[in-house]
């Protein structure tokens, strides 16, 4: 606008024109007047934090600013702008007397799972005809983790199963400390641990299973995949992440060993206590949609890893896919398969017994939950769906 302004009052000028150059006198003085009143942009300091920094979708997580005046005048209420990702939040800052502080505090907005950038903030001042802007940065980047949802759950059954020793699972298969079971050989099975008068017995290569007294553990695997030729279903997704989330912490919480794996190489694992709770909910909720395949995934594991317990969380599982997970409870004391579906595909009621669309599907020594969100999930699980 300032060139503008030139421009009417030298054509006026120069064209004798008075009309034009009383106009372009008229738009300096505007300017000027604007210029003079962003001179009263607040003299301000700064400091930031996030409480908590990390915090389940949906619930309450706050900022707080807390702002000193520099100057020896006092400072009018103002507005600042912080920005949350790709929005910007308005801030309300109250009147500041001269060299005095106050606090203020501000919600975030966690609706959705996820890492969030929070910051730079923003302090500025507008004239108030809107012709001058002036907008100063404040702070750093601060960080929001944005965890899955997850619920308080019980451990499945089988990881609480005790000997007279302490805790007892099948999770060392190649040999430990107490003789388990003889079960039929599978690729990769120790030849040194081949059970010889059983397997004349059965005509079938037989193999001895120990197992460690050590604390139950549990490995959890999440389908993480968009599915072959499907469009993205990212609620769905949600809610076998918030699943696998709330098994994990049921072992977490106990200092019960937990692994959990996804179809895009999403690979944690966790004894349980200190800082490893964090750091699952913190793998969890890294996790994109990808294009893997859960029965690859669950057809390495039966090659190369048992344990007391196994939870697997997909979406109305294809043939393929049962097929694999019925040569799970060869390798795992407990097996379960949780199968969300869209609402529309919800359980008749809060244990799965039937859905409107598709069948629940059955698998030999596989317990299955059917839900559409986590709330019917847990129930199903507390009243023993997954035990």
């Amino acid at each position: 606008m300032t060139v503008g302004a030139l421009v009417v009052l030298i054509v006026g000028w120069l064209l004798g024109y008075d009309e034009l150059v009383a106009l372009g006198v008229g738009g300096l003085i505007m300017l000027a007047g604007s210029a003079l009143w962003l001179l009263r942009t607040p003299l301000v300091d700064i400091e930031r934090e996030l409480f908590p920094d990390r915090v389940p979708a949906g619930d309450i997580a706050f900022g707080r600013v807390k702002v000193r005046n520099r100057s020896t005048r006092p400072a009018a209420a103002f507005v600042a702008r912080e920005q949350f990702g790709d929005v910007l939040l308005d801030v309300e800052v109250p009147h500041l007397p001269p060299t005095e502080r106050v606090s203020t505090a501000y919600r975030l907005p966690t609706t959705r799972r996820g890492v969030v950038s929070v910051g730079p903030m923003r302090i500025g001042r507008a004239d108030p005809l809107g012709l001058v802007t002036s907008e100063q940065s404040h702070g750093e980047v601060l960080t929001l983790w944005v965890h899955p949802r997850h619920t308080a759950l019980a451990p499945q059954a089988s990881q609480r199963t005790r000997s007279l020793e302490g805790p007892s699972t099948d999770s060392s298969p190649q040999g430990s400390i107490t003789f388990h079971a003889v079960r039929e050989y599978v690729l990769g099975d120790d030849l040194r641990k081949v059970h010889w008068r059983s397997t004349a017995r059965t005509g079938t290569l037989m193999v001895r299973q120990y197992v460690d007294t050590v604390l139950p553990d549990v490995t959890i695997v999440v389908d993480t995949s968009t599915g072959a030729g499907r469009p993205v279903d990212a609620d769905l997704l949600e809610r076998r992440i918030e699943v696998a989330a709330s098994v994990a912490l049921a072992s977490t919480s106990r200092h019960f060993p937990v692994r959990v794996l996804g179809t895009g190489g999403l690979d944690v694992s966790s004894r349980g206590g200190g800082n490893t709770t964090r750091e699952l909910l913190d793998a969890l909720t890294l996790v994109e949609p990808d294009g893997g395949d859960l029965s690859t995934v669950l057809g390495g594991m039966g090659r190369t890893h048992g344990g007391a317990g196994l939870v697997v969380v997909a979406s109305e599982p294809g043939p393929t896919l049962v097929d694999t997970l019925a040569r799970m409870p060869r390798r795992f004391g407990r097996v379960t398969l949780v199968d969300l579906r869209p609402p529309a595909h919800s359980a008749a009621d809060s244990l799965g017994a039937g859905v409107a669309d598709s069948p629940r599907v059955a698998i030999r020594g596989v317990s299955v939950i059917v839900a559409s969100d986590l709330a019917g999930f847990a129930t199903a699980w507390r009243r023993g769906g997954g035990r």
